[in-house]
């Protein structure tokens, strides 16, 4: 299998692997003649998680082979970043990195601008309550996940380390309520008009949903129309999905 994948890498084919197959990536060599692994960013199953599934009687565990062989070994817990990547340009990994709060956010702020009408008379009351509600919500997210790390790994979930993971997981959903909120506050300062501030939040969260549908179509096919496609779909299932929550509200 590593001949296979030694081979496979020179002819520039696109390598992947899923739970215990990154054990399949050990013994492989790039084309300088190292250890393919050796300084990517890999991801597989965790000690943690053969632990917890009661596979502990397997042989190799890919968490510590990967570390043998020089690779930057990562891990997400609670379905968060399932995978990781090498070689993608940097801004394309962190937009795909972020997506999951980012599509959160941009379907929110949406269903909250919806329940307090199409312009809300006060002022000032949409910039707190977008602030407000998100805040609440994605402390809330961010305070489970660790819980779930915890149970997951058995690794403390009040250190700085933990701490730190978690505000950097609730930013991006922070941002796109934050955008909408600094909109808001020029409008009962007098900069824009409540129609006007309304109107930009709501583009604005329709933005983001089309360029990561956008990303999504490019990376299943690399042509010009899956993007497109790609981009009208989840814009189109992020409105939907506002107006329901909304409706559910």
């Amino acid at each position: 299998l590593s001949d296979f994948v030694t081979r496979a890498n020179a002819a520039g084919k696109i390598l992947g692997s899923v739970c215990h197959g990154a054990l399949g990536l050990c013994g492989a060599k790039g084309i300088d003649g190292e250890s393919l692994v050796k300084g990517r960013r890999v991801t597989g199953v965790t000690n943690g998680q053969i632990n917890t599934f009661g596979i502990a009687v397997t042989p190799k565990r890919p968490e510590e082979e990967l570390r043998k062989f020089g690779a930057t070994y990562e891990c997400q817990h609670a379905f968060r970043d399932p995978f990781t990547t090498h070689g993608i340009p940097y801004r394309w990994q962190t937009l795909e990195r972020t997506a999951f709060e980012l599509i959160y956010g941009a379907i929110m702020v949406p269903s909250l601008l919806k329940a307090m009408g199409e312009t809300p008379e006060a002022p000032f009351e949409p910039a707190l309550v977008l602030f407000g509600s998100v805040l609440a919500v994605t402390l809330a997210t961010a305070f489970s996940e660790r819980l779930s790390h915890g149970l997951e790994t058995d690794a403390r979930i009040l250190t700085a380390e933990a701490v730190g993971t978690a505000w950097a997981h609730s930013q991006p959903t922070l941002t796109v309520a934050n955008v909408p909120t600094v909109l808001f506050l020029a409008a009962g300062m007098g900069w824009l008009t409540m129609e006007t501030a309304t109107t930009l939040s709501q583009a604005f969260c329709i933005v983001i949903l089309v360029v990561l549908g956008a990303r999504v179509g490019w990376v299943v096919a690399h042509n010009w129309w899956r993007p497109f496609g790609g981009g009208v779909f989840t814009g189109g299932i992020g409105s939907a999905l506002a107006h329901l929550k909304y409706a559910i509200r």
